[in-house]
C-alpha cells in the first residue's frame, strides 16, 4: 500500500487539491454568490453588450434587455446565469490551480484561458441568436450539444496544453 501511495503521490495530491477547490467553490457559490446574482448579472450584461455591438456592426437590427438579446423578427434569446460561463471559468481555473506549476505561469495561463472562454461564449451566444432568428427549430440541439461540445473541447485542449507545458517530457528510451 505504501508503494502504491509513493507511485501515485502526485496524482493523489492533484485529486485532493481539485476536490478542495471544487468543494470551496460549491460552498462559496451556493452559500453566498447564488443569492447575490450581481456577479452573474454583470457577466450576462457584458456578454449581451458585446454580442449586441457585434450584431449591430454586422448590419443586424438587434435588441437587448435584461438577460435577453435578439434580432428583430425573433422573440430574443435569454442568457441565463447557467449559460454565462462562470462555472466553466471555475472548472478551467480550478484544474490549472490544482495541477503542479509555477504560480506566475498559472496566473498568465488562467487569464489568457478565461479570455478565450469568454470569447468562445460570446461567439456561442451570437450563433444562437442567429440560429434562433433564422432556424429556430435547430436551436435546442445546437444549444444543448454543438456549442457545449465546442466549449468543453476548447477547455480540454487548454488543459492538455497546460499539462504538456508543465510536465517535463521524458526522452525517448529508444534513442
Amino acid at each position: 500500500m505504501v508503494n502504491l501511495y509513493k507511485n501515485n503521490k502526485s496524482v493523489l495530491v492533484f485529486l485532493f487539491r481539485a476536490f478542495c477547490i471544487y468543494l470551496g467553490w460549491m460552498l462559496f457559490y451556493y452559500g453566498w454568490l447564488y443569492n447575490h446574482r450581481g456577479f452573474d448579472d454583470l457577466i450576462i450584461r457584458h456578454l449581451i453588450w458585446i454580442c449586441s455591438f457585434v450584431l449591430e456592426k454586422s448590419g443586424f437590427d438587434s435588441f437587448y434587455g435584461f438577460r435577453t438579446i435578439g434580432i428583430r423578427g425573433s422573440q430574443g434569446l435569454i442568457v441565463s446565469p447557467v449559460c454565462d460561463g462562470l462555472s466553466l471559468f471555475v472548472l478551467f481555473s480550478g484544474f490549472i490551480v490544482a495541477f503542479p506549476g509555477n504560480v506566475r505561469s498559472k496566473a498568465v495561463f488562467i487569464a489568457s484561458g478565461l479570455v478565450i472562454i469568454d470569447l468562445l461564449n460570446c461567439m456561442r451566444i451570437l450563433a444562437l441568436v442567429l440560429i434562433f432568428r433564422f432556424s429556430p427549430e435547430s436551436l435546442e440541439f445546437n444549444h444543448s450539444y454543438t456549442f457545449t461540445l465546442i466549449l468543453y473541447l476548447a477547455v480540454f485542449g487548454m488543459w492538455i496544453r497546460w499539462i504538456r507545458k508543465s510536465v517535463p517530457q521524458k526522452k525517448n528510451q529508444m534513442e
